[in-house]
């Protein structure tokens, strides 16, 4: 099977007319392959956001021929709208090289669950299934309301009759990062899903919000990240990754109502609005934005150079008990 094709072509038109299945799989393997090589030779070591969006951007495109391939190999099946909706880092246009793609699917007309379902499920396939080019990306939907117990797609009615009646703050917390990005039918439907999914995240909580975070938190910290004095987890662990991303979304939680401009998805965009809005005070929200893109610097190739340095594991420690510094002023 030839799988010639143009590098400077987008990837909708290499995917153009391709019935085959497995050759269209092929296709967005390999696009995504050139496309990160090309980010690769890049120079992001003075704007990391940067690579973070073009990495977004990019998976965006290979989730959109993902659904291209699912729709057209379901065909007439599929009538309504739909859309999908990116979550976490995806969400937040935040992604890694090695990151998954976390996904919600919500579809408008109840009649259409059985269709959307499969169609949801083709799309993971298109992504997770290895070829000889390897996966495309892994796919986690286990933000969907009941987690991996509930549905795999939900209707936009019973998705906010859920959020309203029965998810746990943690599930309106993660609600912060969700993006509808692509979907079939009305394109007016994913605008819908953005107004309901922001209705719902900032509609106001109540004072024990930041007890219940905290808790969330220190559970992660000790059931997953498991550090001991030799071994650190720089996302989970004590004054890591999270540990900011907390602190920004449990003010975004409690001040979104009243101040729209700190609704975006991004962490960083999240910590601007926040010092704009004067809702987290200097020094704060610029060393937590300088801690945030060291920490996240170290997960990409930028810093392999430095890894066996111990000045740089001396100045992580240091800005670990930072970071946690501020999360226990703010949390408590």
């Amino acid at each position: 099977m030839s799988t010639t094709v143009s590098k400077t072509s987008s990837l909708k038109e290499w995917l153009e007319g391709i019935e085959d299945l497995e050759r269209g799989f092929d296709l967005l393997r390999l696009y995504k392959k050139e496309r990160v090589d090309e980010i690769k030779r890049e120079d992001f070591s003075s704007r990391l956001p940067g690579l973070f969006e073009k990495l977004t951007v990019l998976a965006e495109e290979v989730l959109g021929g993902a659904l291209l391939l699912a729709h057209r190999s379901i065909g007439r099946q599929i009538v309504g709208s739909f859309a999908i909706v990116a979550m976490g880092k995806f969400g937040g246009r935040e992604l890694g090289f090695t990151s998954d793609l976390d996904l919600l699917y919500l579809y408008e007309n109840p009649k259409d669950q059985e269709a959307y379902t499969r169609l949801g499920q083709r799309i993971i396939t298109a992504l997770i299934v290895p070829t000889r080019y390897g996966v495309a990306f892994q796919i986690d939907t286990a933000l969907r309301p009941s987690g991996n117990a509930g549905t795999l797609v939900s209707s936009l009615a019973s998705f906010e009759d859920y959020h309203r009646t029965m998810a746990q703050v943690w599930e309106k917390q993660s609600l912060i990062k969700a993006r509808p990005i692509l979907g079939l039918g009305d394109p007016k439907f994913l605008q819908t899903c953005r107004r309901v999914i922001e209705g719902i995240a900032y509609a106001g909580l109540p004072p024990s919000i930041a007890g219940e975070i905290n808790r969330l938190r220190r559970r992660m910290e000790v059931e997953i990240a498991r550090e001991t004095a030799d071994r650190w987890n720089l996302k989970i662990g004590r004054g890591g990754i999270v540990d900011i991303e907390f602190i920004v979304q449990y003010l975004q939680l409690t001040h979104g109502k009243a101040h729209p401009a700190l609704r975006t998805p991004n962490t960083l965009e999240g910590l601007e609005a926040l010092r704009k809005e004067r809702l987290l005070e200097e020094p704060g929200a610029t060393d937590l934005k300088e801690h945030y893109l060291f920490f996240r610097s170290l997960g990409t190739n930028l810093c392999e150079r430095r890894s066996s340095d111990p000045k740089l594991w001396e100045e992580l420690g240091e800005r670990r008990e930072k970071v946690r510094s501020l999360y226990e002023r703010i949390l408590g």
